[in-house]
């Protein structure tokens, strides 16, 4: 299960038995993406990305001449905005002088064994640093004194690649986040479909399968919270891919506030995945020295099939998400008496349903008025 990086290439691979997250770092300091997939046994990389002449219409700012290289057209792990690249943008932030452009580039990284914990939130964990190894990518702008620190974890004996993003404001000035996401996750094709789980009241998480298209798709909650509307979930399929065969990505946002999931594909048939916060009335002023940190995105890679995938999410989520005197044996059975009552309900009422309740084993009674 290690996380490798090769010094000569500037190449970056997370693997263990079933999977392969590769990135690179292109020019010594673009934070791009090679490959997400079925892992790679002998890992060469004779063939990098290619560099095709985009036109003048996809700009290269810092060398103008190079038409081969652009923001706006290569596979990134953190794109930005106002820095060449007109897709959806993985972050905002506006500086003092009420400008957005941040242009970050690789500072350092390390890794180590285990999975640190997200302060104030809800996160995967191990129990030893053995199940999981984390590798930390620190990209800075020196100019406008922001970091951001990329956590990438990876699981010994599941499927699952874990991402999440830490903002650091190392200036003397205030600056306002307005569009934090977790991650950023790019393909360099579009033969998906989307699998989505929208629904309301008494018919929840209905399946709904189509295929992605150029252009924008959006799912997301408003409400302050994740509801029966629309699940922080969504997986991008093959085609003909089924319960039992072919490739699906999942990607879950473990956060039951607002939340966006934004699918792009542009115009060389690219794709492009952000999950994270609803940039939706967000905004967060990082003061000097502070921080901001994002909650997490679990992503599944599985190569047979739909149940392949579900099966790895709940191997993570009981042995690595649950907590408690609860995580390996049955809840307590409680009633609730709204369903029977409503509104119209005394003290005989209640005591009568407690003790019908407490003779076929329920063990707690909820008041509900409704």
């Amino acid at each position: 299960m290690p996380i490798q990086f090769n010094q000569k290439k500037k190449q970056f691979h997370l693997y263990n038995d079933t999977l392969s997250y590769i990135m690179e770092l292109d020019q010594d300091k673009y934070l791009t993406h090679l490959y997400y997939g079925e892992r790679i046994r002998n890992f060469t990389m004779q063939r990098p990305y290619p560099e095709i002449d985009r036109s003048s219409f996809s700009p290269n700012p810092e060398n103008p001449s190079t038409r081969g290289f652009s923001l706006d057209v290569i596979l990134q792990e953190m794109p930005g905005q106002d820095s060449g690249d007109y897709r959806e943008p993985a972050f905002e932030i506006i500086y003092p002088d009420g400008t957005s452009a941040t242009h970050f580039a690789y500072k350092s990284h390390r890794t180590f064994a285990g999975k640190k914990a997200l302060p104030g939130l809800p996160a995967t964990y191990v129990k030893t640093d053995s199940e999981a190894e984390t590798l930390e990518i620190t990209l800075i702008d020196s100019i406008r004194q922001v970091e951001a620190v990329l956590s990438y974890t990876i699981f010994e004996k599941l499927s699952v690649i874990t991402k999440s993003i830490s903002f650091k404001n190392t200036g003397t000035k205030a600056v306002t986040l307005l569009r934090a996401f977790s991650s950023c996750f790019e393909f360099p094709d579009a033969d998906f479909d989307c699998i989505q789980l929208p629904g309301a009241w008494a018919r929840e998480k209905q399946l709904v399968r189509h295929p992605i298209h150029h252009g924008f798709h959006v799912l997301d909650s408003k409400r302050g919270a994740s509801g029966v509307a629309q699940q922080p979930f969504m997986a991008l399929a093959r085609k003909g891919t089924d319960e039992n065969t072919g490739e699906v990505y999942g990607f879950h946002f473990v956060y039951s506030g607002n939340f966006s999931i934004r699918t792009q594909v542009d115009t060389y048939s690219q794709t492009r995945v952000l999950v994270g916060l609803n940039p939706y009335h967000f905004s967060w002023k990082l003061g000097p020295g502070e921080s901001f940190q994002t909650p997490e995105v679990v992503s599944v890679y599985a190569k047979n099939g739909l149940n392949e995938m579900s099966h790895n999410y709940h191997a993570l989520y009981i042995n690595h998400l649950a907590r408690g005197e609860h995580q390996y044996k049955e809840r307590p059975v409680l009633i609730n008496n709204w369903e029977s009552t409503y509104f119209d309900f005394n003290e005989t009422k209640l005591l009568q349903l407690a003790k019908r309740a407490k003779d076929i084993g329920v063990e707690l009674l909820v008041l509900d008025d409704g």
